[in-house]
């Protein structure tokens, strides 16, 4: 920061300055001159999390009305919900509004033998195959709130508006971890720097610097507290009527015997 008198005027004129370079320690090296240096040290020496993880944007079926359906809209007997894989419609990660830890599943997509539906359409893009119904951690690609991380378990297929990350067999526990971390209020403002829009692109989001703790004990207190978040929004999404995992009205539940 420079100070310079203007001896012309009765006042102070103040000049921020920064050097160039020192955008570039930042992914894409936005102008962010308010960054601290902390945080520059932190993408300059810790590995990015496309160091774990793979990031992959899968498919565009150029007609959801098509090939989407809410799961409510479909015969339960023909859903692959409940991992009966020879079914027509499997559960899809669509993204969706701003929730944290779980939930989100609203939707299946016709995936009857092999996408040979979709395959037809001259516009649809498939891709990363292999990924299809594998664990992993996903955010809406658009989002008018903050950013917001969730867990999806197996079996579920994924497109362009839900984006989402599947973690490196050798890093496989690192997942809940990572999940926690990028929930944070740490990453939520780094993300900040990279993407001050309301768009949230894949790479974007893998280049985010992964820091873990020294101290084991630590890492598994935040490991165990992220499960329980989990849980707790798994069972708060599953108490909707509007959730394929509802059993009960939650005040029946809480109904005493008389």
């Amino acid at each position: 920061t420079e100070i310079i008198e203007d001896s012309s005027e009765d006042w102070l004129q103040i000049y921020y300055t920064q050097k160039q370079i020192n955008f570039s320690s930042i992914p894409w090296s936005p102008i962010a001159y308010w960054v601290w240096e902390k945080i520059k040290n932190i993408f300059e020496k810790e590995k990015a999390l496309d160091h774990y993880w793979e990031w992959k944007q899968w498919m565009t079926t150029s007609n959801n009305d098509l090939f989407r359906r809410n799961w409510q809209e479909i015969n339960h007997n023909e859903s692959a919900i409940n991992w009966n894989l020879s079914k027509k419609w499997y559960p899809y990660n669509s993204g969706w509004d701003y929730r944290k830890w779980y939930g989100n599943q609203n939707y299946v997509l016709n995936w009857y033998n092999n996408w040979e539906d979709i395959k037809n359409i001259k516009k649809s893009v498939i891709r990363n195959e292999r990924f299809y119904l594998k664990k992993s951690i996903s955010w809406s690609k658009v989002s008018s709130s903050s950013l917001a991380f969730r867990y999806y378990q197996d079996n579920f297929l994924f497109d362009v508006a839900g984006c989402s990350i599947f973690i490196k067999e050798e890093y496989i526990n690192e997942d809940i971890y990572i999940l926690w971390l990028w929930n944070s209020n740490v990453i939520r403002k780094i993300v900040s720097y990279i993407s001050p829009t309301i768009n949230y692109e894949v790479w974007q989001i893998s280049s985010l610097p992964i820091v873990f703790p020294k101290s084991q004990d630590i890492k598994n207190k935040i490991n165990n507290l992220t499960q329980q978040n989990i849980d707790i929004s798994k069972e708060e999404w599953n108490s909707r009527e509007t959730s394929w995992d509802f059993s009960q009205n939650e005040l029946l539940k809480h109904k005493s015997d008389n």
